[in-house]
């Protein structure tokens, strides 16, 4: 657990609870199409304004008990962006233009075809094109498109993003409304997800918005910095898609590289330079990592929950609880994954993280995906995620969640590290 304003784990108690951790390599991302972002029949939902992905400083707003949550609520129905693949306009190789359905000032935007070297070449994630939106030495325009968001609904943003490979590397700005957020990237097509909780009373729209943003290296005040999208996707939380290991495979179109990439990763991570896209392949082998121990914690059985040890998990007894999807004591719901999850408790300032020592091949940043809630109706605390001495903070809500932490160690050798929650 780490400290909120309403719950400090040096002295109150507070408690995260998880489910289903899953580890796999940014390589070996799944590719998410509109028609396979639908919720779980078994995942616990709310009709709250959940967050997921954002960062610890982004507003957020209370959301439901768990008493008014339910396992069968309808998926919410958002309008899909026009365009989002960047299909609709047809180039030779790549053209400044206004996509079809967006907005962009002209001579700023780019439509890019897979074929374009001069943007960084590759295949694009999805399709043939894809975009790219640039600063010329302080001139730029953002790429926006004004969205539909039905009243008390959180909207997450699903897409691929890179920056132009070659040219220095620019963090990118997703804005929705008022609210906005900033990832670094690299020069490899990634997958991310942004959450924004507007919180509007009634059925509204603002505006979505993408530009690039200063780094170390590129200022799009001053330099020429450019970020590229695709296949950008609209969801509810309620909606997201349950990930499998099995499922966890590389796309045969998506340039990946041997490099040290980072994906989720807050602006204050270190990180390290990717490979140029020279050195990129469309059909580099899946990496293969150790499978967690007993990540959907169903390898012990209790009646309705126990403080214990997880099987293959390392906790001080008596911190640590594994509880049954039947336990109102500890939130209630069912679980996300299977009959069990795992709790961590702080019980004033007396706590013990749960970790687990995975195995890291060399030169490979690692994913950690899984879900994750605030204890139901106790005072809600955040979630610390750490590998070996890289470390996260992840705002929660009291609804279970998909989230994802993207780690880069840049071992040289392969290696073992401490996975923490």
């Amino acid at each position: 657990p780490y400290a909120t304003a309403t719950c400090n784990p040096s002295k109150d108690d507070c408690t995260i609870e998880i489910d289903k951790v899953v580890l796999t390599s940014p390589t070996n991302q799944p590719t998410l199409h509109p028609s396979s972002l639908q919720p779980t029949t078994n995942q616990p939902t709310s009709s709250s304004i959940p967050s997921s992905q954002q960062t610890t400083n982004q507003p957020s707003s209370s959301s439901l008990p768990s008493s008014q949550q339910t396992t069968n609520q309808p998926t919410i129905t958002l309008s899909a962006l026009t365009n989002g693949d960047f299909e609709a306009d047809s180039v030779t190789d790549w053209n400044y233009m206004v996509p079809t359905g967006w907005q962009c000032a002209s001579g700023k935007c780019v439509i890019a075809s897979s074929s374009s070297t001069s943007w960084g070449g590759g295949a694009a994630p999805s399709g043939n094109y894809y975009a790219a939106i640039q600063s010329t030495w302080g001139s730029f325009s953002p790429l926006s498109q004004t969205i539909s968001i039905p009243a008390r609904v959180s909207i997450s943003v699903i897409l691929y993003a890179r920056s132009r490979p070659i040219f220095s590397i620019v963090s990118m700005k997703v804005q929705l409304g008022s609210l906005s957020m900033v990832q670094n990237l690299t020069q490899s097509w990634l997958l991310y997800a942004f959450t924004f909780q507007p919180a509007y009373s009634t059925n509204s729209t603002a505006n979505l918005t993408f530009a690039p943003y200063a780094t170390a290296t590129c200022n799009p005040s001053k330099d020429d910095c450019t970020i590229e999208i695709d296949k950008v996707v609209l969801t509810s939380p309620t909606n997201q898609p349950t990930l499998h290991p099995s499922s966890l495979q590389p796309t045969t179109n998506q340039p990946t590289s041997s490099s040290i990439p980072s994906s989720q990763q807050t602006t204050n991570q270190p990180s390290s330079s990717s490979l140029p896209s020279s050195q990129q392949t469309t059909n580099q082998p899946t990496i293969t990592l150790s499978a967690l121990t007993n990540g959907d914690f169903e390898a012990d059985s209790v009646t309705d929950w126990n403080y214990m040890v997880p099987t293959g998990w390392q906790c001080a007894s008596g911190k640590c609880v594994i509880a049954s999807s039947s336990s109102t004591s500890w939130g209630g719901g069912a679980a996300p994954s299977g009959n069990y999850y795992a709790a961590i408790q702080s019980t004033w300032g007396s706590f013990s993280p749960l970790s687990q020592t995975i195995s890291i091949p060399a030169r490979v940043s690692i994913s950690v995906i899984l879900y994750a809630r605030s204890r139901p109706i106790f005072s809600i605390v955040s979630m610390k995620v750490q590998l070996g001495s890289l470390s996260m903070v992840q705002n929660l809500t009291q609804s279970w969640l998909l989230y994802a932490f993207t780690f880069q160690p840049a071992y040289s050798t392969n290696s073992t590290a401490n996975l923490t929650f």
